[in-house]
Parts: C-alpha cells; sequence; structure tokens
C-alpha cells in the first residue's frame, strides 16, 4: 500500500485481493475507486513520485496507469519493476530466469522508458544474479540473490 502526496487529501493505493485489481481510496472521503479498470490479475503497485502515475504488474508484464482510472494501461514490458527514478521518467526493475521453473539460475536488471515504452537491460552476467534495484539519483542499488551482496553503481540515465 502507497499513499499518493501533493493532494488535500491522501490517496493510498493498494491491490483488492477479492478482485485483483489496484484501487485507490481518498482518505479524507472515504471515496474508492480501481485504478486498473482492464482484465488481468493485477498486483504489485508502485506509486510514482509525483503520485499521479502506479507501475502494476499483471501476470509477468508491466503496466502504468494514471491513479484516477479513466484510462486503459500502457504496456512498458517484462519484468519485475521496483522503483522509480527520481523524476518519474524511468522504471527500474529486473527479469530472472529459471532452467527447472521453480530456481532462480540468473537474474538481470532492466531499466524501462515510462514516456517512449523502451526497455533497456543494463546488466549482463553470469556471475551476479541482479535482483531488487532502487534508484537514487544516479545510483543504482541492487542486491545478487546468489550470495545476498549489496552493490552500487552509477546509473546513466540518458
Amino acid at each position: 500500500m502507497q499513499t499518493a502526496k501533493g493532494s488535500e487529501s491522501p490517496v493510498v493505493i493498494y491491490t483488492n485481493l477479492t478482485n485483483l485489481k489496484i484501487e485507490a481510496r481518498e482518505l479524507g472521503t472515504e471515496k474508492t475507486w480501481t485504478v486498473t479498470p482492464d482484465e488481468g490479475q493485477f498486483y504489485n503497485a508502485i506509486l510514482s513520485h509525483d503520485g499521479k502515475k502506479v507501475a502494476v504488474h499483471n501476470g509477468a508484464d508491466i503496466y502504468i496507469y494514471p491513479i484516477d482510472g479513466k484510462a486503459k494501461g500502457q504496456k512498458l514490458g517484462t519484468g519485475i519493476a521496483t522503483a522509480w527514478s527520481d523524476d518519474d521518467t524511468y522504471i527500474i526493475g529486473f527479469l530472472d530466469e529459471s532452467e527447472n521453473g521453480h530456481t532462480v539460475s540468473n537474474s538481470e536488471l532492466y531499466l524501462f522508458d515510462v514516456q517512449n515504452s523502451r526497455t533497456k537491460k543494463i546488466t549482463n552476467t553470469e556471475e551476479v544474479a541482479e535482483m531488487f534495484p532502487t534508484i537514487h539519483r544516479d545510483k543504482v542499488i541492487f542486491a545478487d540473490d546468489k550470495t545476498g551482496r549489496i552493490f552500487k553503481a552509477t546509473l546513466n540515465l540518458k
């Protein structure tokens, strides 16, 4: 659950576990609405810093929706989205691989350009399974799923 900032009454974004839709609730009025009007089973809502958009998952795909619920989703790519860039122009995430469908054999980081719906693979390693990245300014911080080590690297967003 995340709260949108900047409005007179805060708005909370969450997954309704009954219908697997992303919903919003204005805390001051208790008004509730569906953010994801499309068909699907939505989960893992990540609210943008400006509080106007939300990245959600429908299966393995990532979509962007305005929080007002008045528009269809924009498919951004495939993977697990984990954080918005500070200016809300990118989403960082990862895509893991499995040889047997159960155990992760590798994982790489991806940068999703929200405006242009483009995906860029930003790591390509066999010895590190990069997962759960976050962005802070020009830095990306992520974990290696194989060892638990935490890494920090400069991220070129241009």
